[in-house]
């Protein structure tokens, strides 16, 4: 009698150590982060305690149905329209236990890369990819230099939960639906929770249903002879992602029906200098932001913390010279598109690589709807999985030594080449001044980095490397009124008043968005400026405007009212000059 010898299956074993080999690599480009602070924004969005200033939904845990109930942005603006209750409680539950630790802070977002990474891996294989390709897609997500900006700093966190609960929520469906029975049914309903955990850590996790359906279909056809490509699209497998897609944005909903009618979303000049512009212009400029996306995404060889304000050649008209970026953008975006339709049918990996880039950047690019943000690389967390696919499926198509062999070669430069940059990049992140200083000489056009640069020399007690920073800001964006009201108050510290005076007169006439305190301020130094040169008569005209924009500010200011009691007992003046200034002086003493 003969035995049967059983086959070796060597592919689970071989995909095992190619995944761990992977995340491996990814952890030694990411451990690094672990020796930085908190800095940039994860001081007011990340921590507890930030001198000062207290974040109420994290120094302290809150009832769960507080952070279900309120805006990201609450421990530092009254109002918001942005929605993301698990990313603000995973801050509040790392607080509970370690305090603001900038060490767990920054551990646990280079574990949710590594389980975002790994989740790669596992929709590579979803679509029959096979161990060694799959590997390397999953390591190009992991070394990719764009998502520096995503895992380094604490508040990328957003991105990395909604990456994490959609992709696994997807996974599970997969193993949801190749299980029986009991398992079948806690697969499906951990699917449900996971997608509900990506939503509520950041909303653009909405588009991870969609994607489930191109998903859907290219594992299907993956598994087909091409004859068969009109068999029925398996939609009812993807039912299970509609409950909790139902409930996210039930409770989004009633967050905003919360806040007072006044309220409007909108968007800060330096961050999206297109928010309120024409529907055409906005699109033209989202055209031109998406096509730097997909080239970042391609080759990343110059990343920035901040592309806003001047940095990106957005049309200012429809007419304007630089609509040429947005037309390069729309016919890239457009051969993706054509690429797309082909590989429904053709090669269902290029397929899911089309509509994960596609999808995935669509919501944010300001072209179907204006966001905050004009333009940033962590934005292209979630795209980016298109690259991966892209690459599995061109690692799938080499064939024979040679071709191997160049394939190898290039993917091993293309890596390299992006673990440097992504190592430059974790370094950037280690304090304030470091990040700061050194990108803003990388990005001479950037307005915010430059007011940035500014307030690190400031503190430092160089003014006069902060005026030069000043400078350059209204130089590039000569429109830009805080610039200019920052340069005022350098200038005037370092006794140039006639300089600052001019400053401040370019700052209140053009267009800006300073709040009323602000801009009263403001108009009240340079009421005093005016006074000092001599210009009375202008000094009065400043000092009723400055009382006029915010009474309460200018009373909190004493010099104002002693300023208006001068003009108003100044002879040379105007009778009707001196009335005016003295019930002027009145008000301004009188109690609030």
């Amino acid at each position: 009698m003969s035995s049967t010898v059983p086959t070796p299956q060597p592919a689970p074993a071989r995909g095992g150590l190619l995944l761990g080999l992977v995340l491996l690599a990814t952890a030694a480009l990411y451990v690094p982060a672990l020796e930085g602070g908190f800095c940039y924004d994860d001081r007011w969005a990340a921590m507890g305690h930030n001198g000062d200033h207290r974040h109420p939904l994290i120094a302290e845990l809150r009832p769960l149905e507080e952070y279900f109930s309120t805006h990201y942005w609450r421990g530092i603006a009254e109002h918001g329209v942005l929605y993301r209750p698990i990313t603000v409680l995973s801050f509040a539950l790392r607080h509970w236990l370690v305090g603001d630790d900038a060490v767990v802070a920054h551990l646990i977002n280079v574990v949710l890369h590594l389980l975002a990474t790994a989740l790669v891996y596992g929709l590579l294989r979803g679509l029959r990819a096979r161990p060694g390709a799959a590997a390397l897609g999953a390591l190009v997500f992991g070394l990719h230099a764009i998502h520096g900006e995503a895992v380094v700093p604490v508040f990328g966190r957003a991105e990395l939960l909604a990456f994490c609960g959609g992709a696994g929520a997807l996974l599970l469906l997969v193993h949801g639906h190749q299980a029986r029975r009991l398992g079948r049914t806690v697969a499906l309903v951990l699917a449900g929770g996971a997608l509900f955990l990506g939503l509520a850590a950041k909303e653009s996790a909405l588009v991870w249903g969609p994607f489930a359906v191109c998903y859907a279909w290219a594992r299907a056809r993956s598994g087909r002879r091409r004859g068969l490509w009109l068999r029925r699209l398996p939609l009812l497998e993807l039912a299970p992602l509609i409950a909790p897609t139902v409930a996210f944005l039930l409770l989004r909903q009633q967050m905003l029906a919360a806040l007072p009618p006044d309220v409007v979303p909108g968007a800060d000049p330096l961050s999206n200098p297109v928010f309120a512009a024409e529907p055409s212009v906005r699109v033209l400029s989202g055209l031109t932001g998406w096509g730097l996306g997909l080239l970042l995404t391609l080759a990343p060889v110059h990343l920035s913390m901040d592309w806003g304000l001047a940095v990106l050649p957005l049309p200012a008209t429809a007419t304007d010279p630089a609509i040429a970026f947005g037309i390069a953008g729309a016919v890239a975006l457009g051969a993706i598109v054509i690429g797309a339709l082909w590989a429904a049918v053709q090669c269902p990996l290029l397929f899911a690589a089309a509509s994960a880039f596609l999808g995935f950047s669509a919501l944010t690019s300001n072209t179907l709807f204006p966001i905050g943000t004009i333009f940033a690389e962590r934005l292209y967390y979630a795209p980016s999985l298109g690259l991966s696919f892209a690459m599995a499926w061109a690692a799938q198509r080499l064939h024979g030594r040679t071709a191997a062999t160049v394939g190898l070669l290039l993917a091993g430069a293309w890596l390299g080449g992006n673990a440097w940059l992504g190592t430059q990049r974790v370094s950037l992140w280690r304090d304030d001044s470091t990040l700061i200083l050194r990108e803003a000489a990388q990005q001479p056009r950037s307005v915010r980095l430059a007011l940035h640069a500014a307030d690190v020399h400031a503190e430092r007690r160089e003014p006069i490397a902060a005026l030069g920073h000043l400078q350059r800001a209204v130089d590039v964006a000569p429109e830009h009124a805080p610039a200019w009201l920052q340069l005022a108050q350098m200038q005037q510290h370092l006794g140039r008043l006639k300089e600052a005076r001019l400053s401040l007169e370019s700052g209140l006439g053009c267009a800006h968005t300073l709040s009323r305190t602000e801009e009263a301020s403001h108009r009240g130094t340079l009421a005093l400026l005016l006074a000092g040169e001599g210009e009375h008569r202008r000094a009065l005209a400043a000092l009723a405007a400055c009382a006029l924009v915010d009474l309460g500010t200018a009373r909190a200011r004493p010099e104002l009212a002693a300023l208006a009691q001068r003009l108003a007992e100044d002879p040379e003046q105007p009778a009707t000059a001196r009335s005016t200034a003295q019930r002027l002086a009145e008000r301004l003493r009188a109690c609030n």
